[in-house]
């Protein structure tokens, strides 16, 4: 099974020393993803900073395969466009 390493960076970075083994690249883009969510739920975390948090997964040669990357901002308080339905 390939290792995959999930490395993290926000407000720091965080090198993934270890890495996981996974099936194969869709399952490292599962983890990855289920990753991003556990971090956007954290009270404290970095999220609403304006700053992009980012994991990019590399494998063990540190070729970088990957990456998912969000940012929350607020925005300006103004009604939504109305949408259409298409026809």
């Amino acid at each position: 099974m390939p290792i995959f390493y999930f490395h993290l960076q926000g407000r720091t970075f965080v090198i993934d020393k270890h890495g996981h083994n996974l099936a194969d690249i869709h399952a490292a883009q599962h983890y990855a993803a289920a990753y991003a969510a556990e971090l956007l739920r954290e009270p404290d975390g970095d999220f609403w900073s304006g700053r992009e948090m980012s994991v990019t997964v590399t494998n063990d040669k540190g070729l970088i395969l990957f990456s998912i990357a969000v940012r929350g901002t607020y925005a300006m308080t103004v009604r939504a466009p109305k949408r259409t339905r298409r026809k």
